[in-house]
Formats: C-alpha cells, sequence, structure tokens
C-alpha cells in the first residue's frame, strides 16, 4: 500500500501494520520493529486465566486479541478480532499523506466486560533499538510518548540528521500510560499504548482513533497536532520542578474557545483564570512533592505533573548530611572503612556487593564525594569535612594508587578491575579536592592519574561526567606548567579522536547512548575554552544535535528535557528492571546545554540546561534519601513500573553538577 508519503505492507497473521516507511527518505527506513505490528490490540485482563498455558518468555508479552478475520484492499485493510466476547473491528485506510487506524471494541457477551487500567493495550512497536550507531544515524529512532489521557501522541526522532519522521496523534479514545516489553541492554524493545479504564456493557461499543503522519521536526510536529480539536498544549516558563517558595505556572491552551473548565491538583479542585482559548493556572504548592495536574477543557482531558522540591541547595544540604550519617562505612575492622556505601531504604541499612561492579564501594559511588568536596568548597562543616577526609584516605588506600596513578574499579587494588570510566572521576574528585585544600599534592595528583588515563587509550574513549576543562584549570591554578607541557598533547589526540569520529560513535558499556554523545560535546567545548578556536565550537553544535534527539518534551518532569534512557535500574537497582528511566546521567545533557548556553551567550539554552538539572532533583528525597532511578513505563518486560528503586546507589553525581550550575 502507497500514498504520497507513506509505503506500508500489512502482516495477514499478525494483524497489523508490519513495515511503514516515508517515500522521499533516502534509507526507507522501516519505522515498525522486526517482529511487531503497529496497531494490534492486546486483553491483559485476561492474562490470569491463561499464564498457566504460557511459559516464562510468553509470560512477560501483552496477549493479543485473536485474529479472526483480514480483508486487505488497494488503499485499506480491516482486522477483526477477539479476546473475552468482545469483538474489535480495526480500518487502517491510507488517506492523503496519513495513515487513519480506527477501532470500535463491541462486547457481544450478555453481561458486562470491566476492563483494569492497561487491560487493553494497542502495538506501537517503533524501531528503537541500538546495535551500533552507525546503524542508528539512518535507520533507527527515539521513540517519545506523551499517554496524557485524552490527549495522546507519540513522536519520533530519526537518531541521526533526517527530516523523516514519522508521530501519531489520537482523536480518539483515552490512553492512560505506555508499557514496554522485550526490552534489553541495547534495546528498548516494544511499545504498548495502554487505555484508560472503562466497562462495555452487553452490546456497547467503544471507539480508539489515532493517525500516523509525517513531520520534519519538533517545531512542525506540534504545530500540526494544534490543529486537532482534542489537543491541549501545556506551556511553562518556570519549568516542571518548582521551588516551594514559588508558585506552579502554566497555561493550558486548546484549539477552540473555553466553554467549560476544570483544574485540580492531586484531586482537589483549584482556581484559574479564563483566556481565549485556555487557561492559566497560578498556584501556590503547600508542601514538596509531585503535584499531578489535571485539565479538562470542554470535555478534553489531560495533565501535567510537576515536582516542587524546598530548593536545590537545601535539597543538596539534606542529601550530604544523610550520606555522613548513614552511608559511611565506619567498621575500622573493615576494608572498607571510610568507603560511602550503596543505602537501602527499605531495610534502612547500607548495602554493597564486591562481586558485583555496580554495587561495589568505589566505581559511581564516587559521585557521593565528589558532590561532597564540592559543597565544603561553598560550606563549612566539619562533621562533613572530616568525612570526607576519612573516604580520601579509604580511597588512596583501596582504589586509586598514588605513585603512578593507577584507579582500580574495586576495593584491593587488583589490576583486573581496571576500567577506564573510573579515572576521569578520580580527577574529578582531587581537582576539586585541590580547590578546597590549596594542598599541590593533589594538584599533582591529578596530573598522574590524567598520564596513567591516557597511558590506557584514554584518547579514544568518552568519559562520562568529566571535564578536562577542569583539570586544566587545577593544574594551571597549582603552577603545573611540566605537566601541562605533557598532558595537553594527548587531550589534543583525544580531539583528534572525537573530530574523526564525528557521530560514528564508538560502543562503550552501551553500543550508543546518550552519554557518548554528552562526552563529545564537553570535550571539544573544553577544547573551545581553551584555544578559541571557533572550529571547535561547530563542532561540539554538531553534536548538541544529536543530543536533542534523546530528549523529551513531554508536561512531566520526569520526561520534559530529559533523555531517553532505558537500562540503568537493571544494573543499579535493588529490584533489577529494565525500562525508560528518569536517571541522574540526564545531568550531563543538561550541563551540555548550560555550558553551550553560556559560551555563545544564549539565555535560551541556558534555560533548557538548568530545567533539565531541576527535573532530575525527583531522585533525591527532601528526606535525605536518594534513588538509582525511576521507572516510568505501567509495566516491564511484565513486571510493575512507575516506582522509585530503593537502592540509594549512583544518583549523587546530580548534586554536583546542580552546584556547578545554581551555586
Amino acid at each position: 500500500m502507497k500514498n504520497k508519503v507513506f509505503s506500508l505492507k500489512f502482516d495477514k497473521k499478525l494483524g497489523g501494520i508490519g513495515f511503514l516507511s516515508i517515500n522521499n527518505d533516502p534509507n526507507l527506513m522501516n519505522f515498525c520493529k522486526k517482529g511487531g505490528v503497529f496497531g494490534r490490540l492486546n486483553d491483559n485482563g485476561d492474562r490470569m486465566l491463561q499464564c498457566r498455558t504460557f511459559d516464562e518468555i510468553e509470560r512477560l508479552r501483552p496477549l493479543p486479541f485473536e485474529v479472526k478475520k483480514v480483508i486487505i484492499e488497494r488503499t485499506s485493510a480491516t482486522v477483526i478480532s477477539e479476546s473475552r466476547g468482545v469483538f474489535a473491528c480495526t480500518e487502517y485506510k491510507l488517506n492523503r499523506g496519513k495513515v487513519i487506524v480506527k477501532t470500535k471494541l463491541t462486547n457481544n457477551n450478555n453481561y458486562p466486560v470491566y476492563y483494569k487500567d492497561g487491560d487493553i493495550s494497542i502495538d506501537m512497536p517503533f524501531n528503537d533499538a541500538y546495535e551500533s550507531s552507525d546503524l542508528c544515524m539512518r535507520e533507527r529512532c527515539h521513540t517519545h510518548i506523551w499517554a496524557g489521557q485524552n490527549v495522546c501522541y507519540v513522536r519520533t526522532e530519526r537518531m541521526g540528521v533526517s527530516d523523516n519522521n514519522v508521530g501519531i496523534f489520537f482523536t480518539k479514545g483515552k490512553v492512560s500510560s505506555y508499557s514496554q516489553w522485550n526490552v534489553r541492554t541495547h534495546n528498548r524493545g516494544y511499545f504498548t499504548l495502554n487505555i484508560a479504564p472503562f466497562v462495555l456493557n452487553s452490546g456497547e461499543s467503544y471507539d480508539i482513533e489515532y493517525y500516523f503522519f509525517a513531520f520534519k521536526n519538533k517545531a512542525e510536529f506540534f504545530d500540526l497536532i494544534k490543529k486537532e480539536d482534542n489537543y491541549i498544549q501545556i506551556e511553562t516558563k518556570d519549568g516542571f520542578t518548582v521551588d516551594l517558595a514559588k508558585s506552579i505556572s502554566f497555561s493550558a491552551l486548546s484549539k477552540k474557545a473555553v466553554k467549560d473548565a476544570v483544574v485540580s491538583v492531586n484531586g482537589s479542585e483549584i482556581s484559574f483564570k479564563k483566556i481565549a482559548k485556555g487557561v492559566e493556572v497560578n498556584y501556590q504548592p503547600k508542601n514538596c512533592g509531585i503535584h499531578n495536574f489535571e485539565i479538562n477543557i470542554n470535555g478534553i482531558t489531560t495533565k501535567a505533573v510537576f515536582n516542587v522540591i524546598s530548593s536545590v541547595d537545601e535539597l543538596i544540604r539534606k542529601r550530604i548530611e544523610f550520606i555522613v550519617d548513614h552511608q559511611q562505612c565506619l567498621d575500622p575492622k573493615s576494608p572498607l572503612y571510610g568507603a560511602y556505601l550503596i543505602y537501602d531504604n527499605e531495610e534502612k541499612r547500607q548495602f554493597t556487593n564486591t562481586a558485583w561492579p555496580d554495587y561495589n564501594g568505589v566505581r559511581e559511588r564516587l559521585g557521593m564525594a565528589i558532590s561532597i568536596v564540592k559543597w565544603l568548597q561553598n560550606n563549612k562543616n566539619d562533621k562533613v569535612r572530616k568525612s570526607l577526609d576519612l573516604y580520601i584516605e579509604f580511597l588512596l588506600r583501596e582504589s586509586v594508587d598514588e605513585e603512578n596513578g593507577w584507579v582500580y574499579g574495586n576495593i584491593g587494588k587488583e589490576e583486573k578491575h581496571l576500567r577506564l570510566y573510573n579515572p576521569p572521576w578520580v580527577m574529578l574528585l582531587f581537582a576539586e579536592y585541590y580547590q578546597l585544600t590549596k594542598d599541590l599534592r593533589w594538584a599533582k595528583l591529578v596530573a598522574t592519574v590524567l598520564k596513567y588515563y591516557y597511558s590506557k587509550g584514554g584518547s579514544k574513549f568518552y568519559p562520562n561526567g568529566i571535564r578536562f576543562f577542569t583539570l586544566f584549570e587545577c593544574l594551571k591554578d597549582a603552577g603545573l606548567k611540566e605537566e601541562l607541557k605533557e598532558i595537553l598533547p594527548w587531550f589534543d589526540k583525544h580531539i583528534e579522536t572525537i573530530v574523526s569520529n564525528g557521530t560514528n560513535y564508538p560502543p562503550h558499556e552501551v553500543n550508543f547512548e546518550q552519554t557518548i554523545v554528552t562526552p563529545a560535546v564537553t570535550l571539544l567545548l573544553d577544547k573551545y575554552q581553551i584555544s578559541k578556536d571557533e572550529f571547535f565550537l561547530r563542532e561540539a553544535e554538531k553534536h548538541l544535535e544529536i543530543l536533542k534527539k534523546f530528549d523529551g518534551c513531554q508536561p512531566d518532569c520526569r520526561q520534559n528535557k530529559i533523555p531517553i534512557r532505558f537500562w540503568d535500574d537493571f544494573w543499579f537497582g535493588k529490584y533489577p528492571t529494565f525500562g525508560d528511566t528518569l536517571h541522574y546521567w540526564s545531568t550531563l545533557s543538561g550541563y551540555c546545554f548550560y555550558l553551550y548556553g553560556q559560551l555563545i551567550n544564549s539565555e535560551f539554552y541556558q534555560n533548557y540546561g538548568k530545567q533539565c538539572l531541576k527535573n532530575c532533583c525527583y531522585l533525591l528525597g527532601e528526606d535525605g534519601t536518594g534513588s538509582c532511578a525511576y521507572v516510568y513505563p505501567k509495566t516491564v518486560n511484565g513486571n510493575k513500573g512507575e516506582f522509585l528503586d530503593v537502592f540509594a546507589n549512583d544518583q549523587d553525581f546530580t548534586m554536583y553538577f546542580l552546584m556547578k550550575v545554581f551555586n
């Protein structure tokens, strides 16, 4: 089937669109992931009746309606399917530049059928996977989903530079959430959109309608869906994370003039101001935490989700005091004496596992110490300083060789635990420790670790969470001219690698991800700051374009300006779960945009970066606790989602970048 925009192929066996491409796309990318089809219906409410007949893997996937009949014509297809006596008639039709899908669910039983939230779902398996950066640049897309009740859309972004993107907009039906299944480290899996709860009495029907359309960029996407009667646009200047002392202010804009409107927050109605085509909300929060707003305009319901924090400074202070009081090993008999460890918020105790790197006493746990030393630069606290100095003793004893600069990924200084992500964090810690103490010992150690890092192939590596400019300033301030003379050529070689690779990013622990792009941006911007050569600024901008594509812009603090990540909780959480997360490394994107905004004097990019950084505060509790990740989907691989993991593990790098921007 084909129209002037799309080409598609229909899968008769699965009862949905198995191939969808844009005609003028030079790569003819199939937006549908292999093995899936767009539009197939699932009835997960029947799972408990059938699960005994399925093996373990099959139970992880949605249970599809049984296809009864498929009719394919020149520009359309019709699928009749059934589950539990409820029949679905789904029509797919090519109409000018769109693909329109209409489903009518009809209850043929002589009794009502009650559907829970997400019992009925629709397969939307966009081709969102990460086999290699080269393939991703040509034939993969980021999938941004907003399940906002009557306002539901999917906005894809091709991972590489392309004007050929596909969107979906729902014109009928309520979508409350989304789920993922078959998610793996390098594969975001398959998506399903979950229909809000409803009841079908005998003989009654429920309509779901949506359409696929092509668009060039984010601005055009929203220009197109703004024309729909049931679209409500949420706009806020201050972002989706707000200090308790300030108001939550936003507008909800509709296509038509407002006849009737209701706004509530966390279930309670609030006042608002009517404007020409929408409402303005100015709400003074009374407490910290998530504020779920429901907005109904002319019978169309949508939502917006804000997080309220005490303040950035107060949140950081509480978290640092909690780390010192609860997360430092104080057993002098243990080799971990002085280490900052994971804290289990469920069991209220420290935890570590030396055999499992993502749970051990070093590696990403360095974020606690890095944030503490940064905080001490502006805050005098003897108890916190004593705790930090004890940690430094631990690190030099168990993980860092001060003489040769070797950095080990575990206690005991075993060579098998060498890892190139770790030395940059150690360099950063001692560069900031030097700024705190002005003791040349620590600046010299930065230089020693830098030499070690580059001797181990660091010039070909894309390190997370580090700025070479910070290290450069440390050595310059310490007067270590000879060391700088030796190290700068290595840095130049590092930059040559990044420029030469371009957007053909090398695989690291993940084949391709947001935090392989962020080091390219920051290192190039560092080179620009050192050299003042605009060539490096222009090179950084190429990577910023790729970085933007990861970011969601949904009206939810956990999705707005937050890049897609989907494996973090599996590796670092107490209850390992794949699936889309709000994760602390999102701060690296925020910091990239903020830094770029500073260098080109752009208020837009600085505010963009600040809002991303503040949204990451969701991982820090007002009681001082932390969470390594928030799992966003309703379910992932058959397991429950929508939770903050109870392990305070690696989220504390968030504080470091907040302090670099907000102090």
